[in-house]
């Protein structure tokens, strides 16, 4: 439509868009390659910057917007950042783990009730905003009901609260509240071809 065309048309001086996201009051945050966070101007039909995060390697920026803050995930670090307050605050930092220089990419992040789900290629990372605590889920061959691969694409939560992953290698986990994750792939007898998930949608 006419908004996309302009807004692939739109972008700062002397910076470029790395990932933005669309809040549920129609404002536009974007983060750039110089680690500014950006709001976009309708009337102006511009990005104005809001704050300068000093964050390197920024992969994806997801709105919360019930809580007033921007969940930031990076190449190898999570943030929150309150809108309100405009304070930065690190939730994962995986360069303080024993297995540093495992990848990590943050490349989607899903909240669900009072947790924030960051899906990566080493296991997705669960943080809960009210005991702040951080726990992983990583596959492993001795546990059936673990997750299928750690390279993990994407994750959607459909209207029954359950819990869909995509690999990018070993197909789909589906995991309904409070019951341990299933494995859905490609057997030659179901209807998709393929374990390469790249994303799912809940219609």
């Amino acid at each position: 439509d006419e908004t996309t065309k302009k807004l692939s048309t739109i972008n700062p001086p002397n910076m470029e868009i790395q990932t933005f996201d669309l809040s549920n009051q129609d404002k536009i945050y974007a983060a750039s390659n110089n680690n500014d966070l950006l709001i976009y101007d309708i009337r102006k039909q511009s990005f104005e910057q809001i704050h300068n995060l000093g964050i390197k390697n920024i992969t994806i920026i997801k709105i919360d917007s019930k809580n007033q803050r921007l969940i930031i995930g990076t190449t190898s670090k999570a943030y929150i950042f309150d809108l309100k307050k405009q304070e930065l605050t690190c939730i994962l930092d995986n360069q303080t783990k024993k297995n540093h220089d495992e990848r990590l990419d943050i490349r989607d992040i899903t909240i669900l009730d009072n947790t924030i789900w960051f899906s990566t290629f080493n296991g997705i990372y669960i943080y809960d905003n009210w005991t702040h605590n951080l726990k992983r889920l990583i596959h492993s061959v001795f546990d059936n009901s673990s997750l299928s691969s750690n390279a993990i694409k994407q994750i959607t939560i459909d209207m029954d609260n359950g819990v869909w992953i995509c690999h990018d290698n070993n197909g789909i986990n589906y995991g309904a509240p409070y019951r341990p994750f299933s494995y859905i792939k490609d057997t030659g007898e179901n209807n998709f071809k393929g374990n390469i998930i790249h994303d799912i949608h809940i219609s």
